[in-house]
């Protein structure tokens, strides 16, 4: 096999786990393996409350898809279940139910968990502090919390890997978008820890953990050390050295038991110009330059993938899926 493709699916829709079943075949011809990425909906709420349906479902798919492999993506919100900086109890809850989870689900031969840190501020926040600060806070409180949940895992035979996140972390989100946290429009948010093989990749594999790069996000960490607006997003200190670097620097510091969600991104995040970015397009349809240069590395180093596209939520007909499964095949 070439590689191992994701697709995602919500498990509470019986539909959308049927229509993996023409994808799995396809994708066998072009010479790779298929796994799900289920993604799990209303955090802590939602795993109690569907957690039954969500097994129930995928009982009656064991005779079809049997051991694939199955990634589990955690909800980032609501944000007072996961927010590793501000409520670190109610995330490690959060993850550990998730992990519990994925344990015993019904299918499955590996079995991986990823989640957002979710560690947001304010922008005033944000600049209250230096770069080596955060690093410092990084180290005090969100290390604990990742390392706990690391061993946890461990013992319950699950792999967890960290996604990478987008600068600013909901700069995908409309100016007057009535949502709210911390006393701020959510894109006023700033994440302090953003990962990259710059910083994080190295301090997170410390910890016995994974990282799932998600090329539409770390896309605008690099996109903006280029912008004019630069240190209203990330730390300056980091400014010149990320404009040096872009996202096959990240790839190439990718092992194989790593995740990528490959997708394409498009546009920037301002301010002043009141934009936002896209993320989730279809591949070659944004604006990663080398895109395709990302994907044969990508397969060059065997790691697997999830096709993180189809952002309007149309799992049933899957149009940014087929177009993106046709861009690789002219690549590979």
């Amino acid at each position: 096999m070439k590689n191992t493709m994701f697709i995602p699916v919500v498990p509470k829709y019986l539909d959308e786990l049927q229509s993996i079943m023409g994808y799995k075949e396809n994708v066998s011809k072009m010479g790779y393996s298929v796994g799900f990425m289920l993604y799990l909906i209303d955090g802590i709420k939602g795993l109690d409350q569907l957690s039954k349906k969500y097994y129930g479902n995928l009982e009656k798919f064991v005779s079809v898809y049997g051991n694939i492999p199955i990634v589990t993506m955690l909800s980032n919100m609501p944000f007072e279940d996961i927010d590793f900086l501000h409520e670190p109890a109610n995330s490690i809850k959060y993850v550990k139910k998730g992990i519990d989870f994925v344990e015993i689900l019904p299918i499955g031969s590996r079995r991986i968990l990823t989640f957002h840190l979710n560690t947001l501020s304010t922008v005033d926040e944000f600049y209250e502090r230096s770069r080596d600060q955060w690093i410092d806070i990084f180290l005090r409180k969100i290390v604990p919390s990742l390392s706990e949940i690391s061993n946890y895992a461990s013992h319950k035979n699950v792999e967890v890997k960290i996604e990478t996140t987008p600068v600013p972390e909901f700069g995908d989100i409309g100016f007057d978008d009535p949502r709210f946290y911390r006393g701020v429009r959510l894109n006023q948010l700033r994440n302090p820890f953003y990962l990259t093989s710059y910083w994080g990749f190295a301090e997170l594999r410390k910890i016995g953990l994974g990282i799932c790069l998600d090329l539409c996000h770390n896309r605008t960490i690099y996109m903006a050390a280029r912008s004019i607006e630069a240190s209203n997003i990330i730390h300056v200190e980091d400014i010149k050295i990320l404009k040096k670097l872009s996202l096959i620097d990240d790839v190439k510091c990718l092992e194989s038991s790593d995740l990528v969600h490959l997708n394409d991104g498009l546009g920037l995040f301002s301010k002043k110009l009141k934009t936002i970015f896209q993320e989730g397009i279809a591949l070659g349809r944004g604006d990663i330059p080398n895109l395709v240069e990302i994907i044969k590395e990508i397969h060059k180093r065997r790691i697997p993938f999830v096709l993180e596209v189809d952002k309007d939520g149309d799992y049933k007909n899957r149009p940014d899926t087929k177009t993106s499964i046709d861009y690789i095949s002219k690549i590979i």
